[in-house]
Protein backbone atom coordinates (compact mmCIF):
# COMPACT_ATOMS: atom_id res chain seq x y z
CA UNK A 1 0.00 0.00 0.00
CA UNK A 2 2.77 2.34 0.61
CA UNK A 3 4.44 2.59 -2.42
CA UNK A 4 1.62 2.46 -4.78
CA UNK A 5 0.01 5.62 -2.36
CA UNK A 6 4.08 7.31 -2.74
CA UNK A 7 3.87 6.79 -6.14
CA UNK A 8 0.67 8.27 -6.69
CA UNK A 9 1.32 11.23 -4.47
CA UNK A 10 4.56 11.84 -6.57
CA UNK A 11 2.87 11.94 -9.89
CA UNK A 12 -0.01 14.53 -8.35
CA UNK A 13 1.65 16.86 -6.70
CA UNK A 14 2.87 19.96 -8.24
CA UNK A 15 4.91 22.07 -5.99
CA UNK A 16 6.49 19.36 -4.26
CA UNK A 17 4.42 19.11 -0.52
CA UNK A 18 2.92 16.11 0.53
CA UNK A 19 0.94 15.28 3.72
CA UNK A 20 0.65 11.81 4.66
CA UNK A 21 -2.22 11.21 7.34
CA UNK A 22 -1.81 7.95 9.05
CA UNK A 23 -1.83 5.83 12.32
CA UNK A 24 0.92 6.67 15.29
CA UNK A 25 2.67 3.65 13.98
CA UNK A 26 2.78 4.73 9.85
CA UNK A 27 3.82 8.12 10.96
CA UNK A 28 6.14 7.05 13.87
CA UNK A 29 7.76 5.00 10.64
CA UNK A 30 7.96 7.41 8.34
CA UNK A 31 6.57 5.31 6.07
CA UNK A 32 6.02 7.25 3.29
CA UNK A 33 8.22 9.60 3.66
CA UNK A 34 11.14 7.14 3.24
CA UNK A 35 9.64 5.86 0.26
CA UNK A 36 9.04 9.19 -0.96
CA UNK A 37 12.12 10.95 -0.72
CA UNK A 38 13.93 8.05 -2.29
CA UNK A 39 12.01 8.24 -5.28
CA UNK A 40 12.34 12.47 -5.06
CA UNK A 41 14.66 13.97 -2.55
CA UNK A 42 13.10 17.25 -3.31
CA UNK A 43 9.65 16.18 -2.36
CA UNK A 44 8.68 17.93 1.46
CA UNK A 45 6.90 15.14 3.18
CA UNK A 46 4.73 16.60 6.32
CA UNK A 47 3.45 13.96 8.48
CA UNK A 48 0.48 13.86 11.10
CA UNK A 49 -0.98 10.84 13.07
CA UNK A 50 -4.81 10.96 13.38
CA UNK A 51 -5.54 8.21 15.63
CA UNK A 52 -8.83 9.27 16.11
CA UNK A 53 -9.62 8.95 12.78
CA UNK A 54 -9.98 5.05 13.10
CA UNK A 55 -12.51 5.09 15.61
CA UNK A 56 -14.46 8.00 14.16
CA UNK A 57 -15.06 5.95 11.38
CA UNK A 58 -15.69 2.63 12.79
CA UNK A 59 -18.39 4.11 14.69
CA UNK A 60 -20.04 6.06 11.35
CA UNK A 61 -19.60 9.51 12.26
CA UNK A 62 -18.90 10.59 8.89
CA UNK A 63 -20.63 13.68 8.65
CA UNK A 64 -20.96 14.16 12.77
CA UNK A 65 -19.87 17.81 14.07
CA UNK A 66 -17.15 16.17 16.58
CA UNK A 67 -15.42 14.69 13.30
CA UNK A 68 -15.14 18.19 11.22
CA UNK A 69 -13.52 19.49 14.70
CA UNK A 70 -10.90 16.59 15.20
CA UNK A 71 -10.02 16.52 11.44
CA UNK A 72 -9.77 20.76 11.76
CA UNK A 73 -7.35 20.05 14.33
CA UNK A 74 -5.52 17.32 12.98
CA UNK A 75 -5.19 18.66 9.27
CA UNK A 76 -4.12 22.84 10.33
CA UNK A 77 -0.13 22.01 10.06
CA UNK A 78 -0.92 20.20 6.95
CA UNK A 79 -2.98 23.31 5.64
CA UNK A 80 -0.63 25.85 7.15
CA UNK A 81 2.52 23.72 5.05
CA UNK A 82 0.72 24.40 1.88
CA UNK A 83 0.52 20.78 0.84
CA UNK A 84 -0.84 20.32 -2.77
CA UNK A 85 -1.66 16.36 -1.94
CA UNK A 86 -2.88 14.43 1.00
CA UNK A 87 -1.84 10.44 1.18
CA UNK A 88 -5.02 8.92 3.27
CA UNK A 89 -1.88 6.48 4.88
CA UNK A 90 -4.92 4.10 6.50
CA UNK A 91 -7.59 2.07 5.02
CA UNK A 92 -10.44 3.99 7.69
CA UNK A 93 -9.15 7.11 6.31
CA UNK A 94 -10.87 7.15 2.91
CA UNK A 95 -14.53 6.95 4.54
CA UNK A 96 -13.70 10.09 6.04
CA UNK A 97 -12.70 11.70 3.08
CA UNK A 98 -15.66 14.09 2.10
CA UNK A 99 -15.07 15.65 5.83
CA UNK A 100 -10.59 15.72 5.24
CA UNK A 101 -11.17 16.86 1.65
CA UNK A 102 -13.57 19.80 2.83
CA UNK A 103 -11.15 20.62 5.69
CA UNK A 104 -8.04 20.76 3.93
CA UNK A 105 -9.74 22.36 0.61
CA UNK A 106 -10.69 21.30 -2.76
CA UNK A 107 -7.00 22.54 -4.17
CA UNK A 108 -5.00 19.39 -2.34
CA UNK A 109 -5.67 16.28 -3.66
CA UNK A 110 -6.29 13.52 -1.68
CA UNK A 111 -4.54 10.03 -2.37
CA UNK A 112 -6.24 6.86 -1.23
CA UNK A 113 -3.51 4.27 -0.75
CA UNK A 114 -5.79 1.25 -1.48
CA UNK A 115 -6.60 2.31 -4.56
CA UNK A 116 -3.44 3.50 -5.96
CA UNK A 117 -2.54 -0.01 -5.27
CA UNK A 118 -5.59 -1.49 -7.32
CA UNK A 119 -4.13 0.79 -9.69
CA UNK A 120 -1.17 -0.79 -10.07
CA UNK A 121 -2.47 -4.14 -9.85
CA UNK A 122 -4.54 -3.57 -13.18
CA UNK A 123 -1.69 -1.80 -15.10
CA UNK A 124 0.49 -4.70 -13.86
CA UNK A 125 -1.81 -7.59 -15.20
CA UNK A 126 -2.77 -5.67 -18.45
CA UNK A 127 0.87 -5.52 -19.22
CA UNK A 128 1.13 -9.43 -19.21
CA UNK A 129 -2.21 -9.87 -20.30
CA UNK A 130 -3.46 -12.02 -17.45
CA UNK A 131 -5.96 -9.43 -16.68
CA UNK A 132 -9.68 -11.66 -16.70
CA UNK A 133 -11.97 -9.66 -18.37
CA UNK A 134 -15.08 -11.42 -16.26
Amino acid sequence: MINPGAKAAIKETKNNKIGVIGTETTVSNQAYSKVIKNINPEIEVIEKACPLFVPLAEEGWINHPATKLIAEEYLYDLKKANIDTLILGCTHYPILKDIIQEVIGENVKLIDSGSAASVEVNEYLEGRGIKNYQ
